[in-house]
This record gives structure tokens, sequence and C-alpha cells, in this order.
């Protein structure tokens, strides 16, 4: 079904090519739901909060039109965080220095999109409501010092995940068109994500890098 659904987005993309087209440049925050068991075994030992992965996200979408209402296209962008330091909350060394570790990630994007728009482009405000459906590059890494609870020992370590998972993604808009070709906007959307984690991580359910996201757009058509 997913792959039928990418193919149908493929065909409508290719057969609109010589249409109208609108590049956009996307720029906002994305803060991810982070539900997964890996987090919460982090969030539990860890001094960590949801809000430290917070993080900017920056995309580049090009659109182009299949009819007055409906437009498909492709977008490519990035969201990362790639340090975040903690350290254990209840356990030190012997001599009281914290053990500390640090946590990162990084997400790249690669979704074919379809948009309707309600509202003609061609009015001076109009809104959008639009999916995405692709494949995500995601790395994720955890370095530091670690505790094996069962052994009672602290060890170093540097433990890291690259994997590509199919993800997706809704969005709306409204849009602002102050001239025939200049395009300025908010786009708030909802990233679906559940990245599978390398050998590394072996035992920990896939990642949860799900979240809601809030963006500047700036388009031009041509």
């Amino acid at each position: 079904m997913k792959k039928n659904i990418v193919l149908l987005l493929m065909v409508l993309f290719l057969a609109s090519a010589l249409n109208a087209s609108i590049v956009w440049l996307k720029m906002g925050l994305f803060y991810p739901e982070c539900n997964s068991d890996l987090w919460a075994t982090n969030f539990e030992n860890l001094i960590l909060q949801k809000a430290d992965f917070q993080t900017s996200q920056f995309f580049f979408e090009w659109e182009t039109s299949v009819s007055p209402i409906l437009s498909v296209g492709f977008q490519f962008g990035s969201m990362q965080k790639t340090e975040v330091d903690s350290e254990y909350r209840d356990f030190t060394y012997d001599d009281g220095t914290s053990i500390g570790q640090a946590v990162g990630y990084k997400i790249h994007p690669f979704e074919l999109t379809m948009k309707i728009y309600p509202v003609q482009k061609r009015h001076m405000v109009f809104p959008y409501v639009g999916v995405g459906l692709g494949f995500y590059t995601v790395t994720y890494e955890q370095w530091g010092d670690f505790i094996d609870f069962d052994g009672g020992y602290s060890y170093e370590g540097d433990f890291v995940s690259k994997t590509t998972s199919l993800g997706g993604s809704g969005f709306v808009g409204l849009v602002f068109r102050p001239t025939r070709g200049l395009m300025v906007g908010i786009e708030g959307k909802y990233q679906y994500l559940k990245s599978r984690l390398s050998s590394e991580f072996e035992g920990f359910e896939p990642l949860d890098l799900s979240g809601v996201s809030l963006s500047f757009v700036l388009g031009w058509m041509f």
C-alpha cells in the first residue's frame, strides 16, 4: 500500500512537470515527542527532558501544479540536535564527580508531497493542506560513561545508529502573496517517524522521532 502511494505521487509529479512551479524555503522549530523505550530509559537514568531535544529545522521544497487546487512536489530537509550533555541522576563516581553522557540525533527527510489549495493561489491570501511520504535518514548517537547495573561498574562507550526509515507528515499553511511571484507565510506540521535502530541498540523498539513543528515559509512562483 505504501509503495503504491509513493508511485502515485511520482506519476502526478512527473505529469505536471511543465506546469507552474513554486520553490519554497522553510525555517522553523521542531518539537520531538520522544515516546519510545530508549527515550524512556534515558529520561529515567539521565538528567534529561524532552525539551532538551527541541531544535531548528530547514526545508527546501519544489512544487508544481496539477490543477488550480492540487499540487505535487518534492522536499528535503534537516533537523539535528548534535549534542545534549547530561549525567546520571542518582549515581556518581566514588569521589563524588558526576558520570556524564551526551546524546544527539540528525534527521534528513526526503519526501514526495501533495497539497490541496481550497482557495486558489491567485488570491492575495490563501491556505493549504498537504501530506508527505518518503524516506528519512536518521543518525542517533549516545556516548560518554555508562553504568553496567548488573556488573556494578562503569565503562566508556560510543554507540551510533545510522539507518533509513519510511516516514510521513501532514501539514497546514497560510500564505500571503504581496506580489505576483513572492509568497510568505507560516506552516504547522506533524511528522510521523519510528526509526529502526542498528544492532548497537539491540533489544530496543524503533526510536520515536515523531513530533510537531512550526515554520516560516518563503516562496517564489515561476
